[in-house]
């Protein structure tokens, strides 16, 4: 029996659907930089990809990763808080943002009181609609399992049920997956797509 494919790699293969020659993508939440590396390898022609995080060992991880691979010139590494990508990401970069990619929650192998805030995604994710291109999509990895996630979780969803539904379409996906066996703890994969 094959293993079902994780939320990570459904996001991963739903942001490959969109991405196309020149366009670029970003990494909200860097994490040991496996999204990164991957938008790097899915951006052709002059499309960049921007990653942020507020972790030094994140970006440690990450510029680790992209150099084994020989495509750490494809990406720019902010270690900023993912709320300030609009007023980081310089102007004439944002033509042409396709893709966010968010994975919630904190560092893997890492300090787990560092998490991701209901305040800050949200007004990143406000961000993100802002530079996102029509026809762009966002994907959100959200673990409701560790202290603060199943809250942050609500509040997406709260804010999503708001996006005009003429201009946004949302999409959830499950695993079906519980850590310790809590109805409220299953991770959730959220894509927006911008229509």
């Amino acid at each position: 029996m094959n293993k079902p494919l994780s939320l990570v790699k459904i996001a991963q293969l739903k942001i490959a659907e969109v991405l196309r020659d020149n366009d670029s993508a970003i990494d909200a939440t860097l994490g040991n930089g496996y999204d990164s590396l991957f938008l790097a390898n899915h951006v052709s022609g002059d499309g960049h990809v921007f990653s942020f995080d507020i972790q030094q060992a994140a970006l440690d991880s990450t510029h680790s990763l992209l150099s084994k691979y020989n495509c750490r010139h494809k990406v720019t590494l902010f270690k900023y808080s993912h709320e300030l990508i609009q007023e980081i990401i310089p102007a004439d970069k944002t033509a042409n943002i396709k893709t966010v990619m968010y994975n919630l929650g904190y560092l893997p192998g890492s300090d787990k009181s560092v998490i991701t805030q209901p305040d800050s995604t949200l007004l990143s994710l406000q961000s993100s609609i802002n530079l996102l291109v029509k026809g762009g999509r966002i994907t959100l990895v959200a673990y409701t399992g560790h202290p603060g996630g199943y809250e942050e979780t609500e509040v997406i969803t709260n804010w999503c049920c708001e996006l005009p539904k003429t201009d946004f379409s949302i999409n959830t996906i499950t695993t079906g997956e519980r850590k310790n066996n809590l109805a409220d703890s299953t991770p959730k994969l959220v894509i927006i797509d911008k229509l």
